[in-house]
């Protein structure tokens, strides 16, 4: 415990100096941007193209506050509430695992696996750049974690998720294959009535913001000026096959057929204690797989690195090789892979420009292949959970 409390001190004081630094805390000055737009104009954000709006109507609501922030002391305002955000995060974490797996472990053990997410990069760039993700992951995990004896606070905190519209989706997608229809009827219903409360507030027509809230997102990801993000293989489709429209209904059908893929394997297995906790991570990871995901998103890999040192079982396989992928799952997040390559691409570009350019590119999809054998190997352990089953192999559930 002393290794990885050490670490993550020096990772998250790293993080928290960088934050406080000129020109660091983009994202945080982006979403600020946004609405001070919409106090000083009473517009609507989503038309102006030179503002890059991807946050959903209902989302600018819920971060109004952040606008009220001392003028040139946001960074250093939002720093403190940022990292209590994301120590909540990290302990929450393996807390909702081992809960999904149905096991008792002890809180030396919780709070050693939430000491190693805080050394990750992703908890570094979310922190360095005024990031939200902290808090909307928090809320999905408390959504999913009281949808069954207290609906009406899991709506309210999976709409807080779906403030991060790919994490609304993992969550809402796992929040359906156990049927809590009334929990994701709920949230949609709040979320339409916050955004219907932005249409009056921008003095727009209703629903319009939908729409403008659509297009902003295609000319951001799906058009000109694109964000390539790190966890999908879409920028590869692109830079191979040429074009967005070449590259745009490609990936949309490779992330369909993933989704379609999980739905064949999960659906059997829905009902199984044992099949609980997989079915979460491969949630998760299916967004990183089909969604043009940033970073910090990289943080989903934590509900796979606890299945694979904590419950081996769960995978129905030796656990001989699993360790080792988890243990290059976790250097992979602590060195921050994308960044100590191009890194590298910097340094040597001069010697080895050839091999360097490579491997600058690569930086931009160097998560995707990770992030798709994760998700295969994620789907190949809830088939052979459901097929063990089948055969009487396994009670129903897995980890008695």
């Amino acid at each position: 415990m002393a290794v990885w409390a050490g670490l993550a001190a020096v990772s998250l004081a790293a993080a928290a100096w960088l934050a406080l630094q000129p020109g660091r805390s983009g994202d945080l000055g982006i979403v600020l941007g946004w609405l001070q737009y919409l106090k000083t104009t009473g517009f609507s954000v989503y038309p102006v193209e030179s503002l890059r709006v991807d946050y959903p109507p209902h989302a600018l609501l819920l971060l109004w506050p952040l606008g009220w922030l001392p003028e040139g002391r946001e960074a250093l305002v939002y720093l403190p509430v940022n990292l209590v955000a994301t120590f909540g995060m990290a302990c929450l974490l393996p807390w909702w695992m081992a809960r999904e797996a149905r096991v008792a472990m002890p809180t030396r053990v919780h709070l050693v696996f939430a000491l190693m997410v805080l050394t990750w990069g992703a908890v570094r760039v979310a922190i360095w750049n005024g990031q939200t993700v902290a808090l909307a992951l928090s809320a999905g995990i408390l959504a999913v974690s009281f949808s069954a004896r207290r609906p009406w606070l899991a709506s309210i905190a999976l709409i807080v998720a779906a403030t991060k519209p790919s994490l609304g989706l993992g969550f809402g997608l796992l929040l359906l294959f156990r049927a809590q229809y009334r929990v994701l009827a709920a949230a949609g219903a709040g979320v339409l009535a916050l955004t219907l409360a932005y249409d009056v507030l921008a003095r727009m027509p209703l629903f319009s913001s939908v729409m403008d809230y659509t297009a902003s997102l295609l000319r951001m990801y799906a058009v000109h000026d694109w964000v390539r993000g790190v966890t999908t293989i879409r920028a590869a489709i692109h830079d191979g096959l040429g074009g967005h429209w070449v590259a745009l209904p490609l990936f949309a059908a490779f992330s369909v057929a993933m989704l379609m893929a999980l739905f064949r394997v999960a659906l059997p297995v829905r009902r199984l204690p044992g099949a609980q906790a997989l079915l979460a991570a491969a949630c998760l990871v299916w967004t990183l797989v089909a969604l043009p995901n940033q970073r910090y998103y990289l943080v989903l890999f934590a509900p796979v690195v606890w299945l694979l040192v904590h419950r081996p079982m769960a995978w129905l396989v030796n656990p001989r090789w699993l360790r080792p992928i988890a243990g290059g799952l976790i250097l992979f997040n602590v060195i921050d892979g994308p960044i100590a390559m191009r890194y590298f691409a910097e340094r040597f570009g001069e010697r080895w420009p050839d091999l360097m350019a490579w491997l600058w590119w690569a930086t931009y999809v160097a998560a995707a292949p990770l992030a798709i054998g994760v998700y295969l190997l994620l789907l190949r352990a809830i088939r052979r959970i459901g097929d063990a089953a089948r055969r009487g192999t396994i009670g129903p559930c897995l980890f008695p």
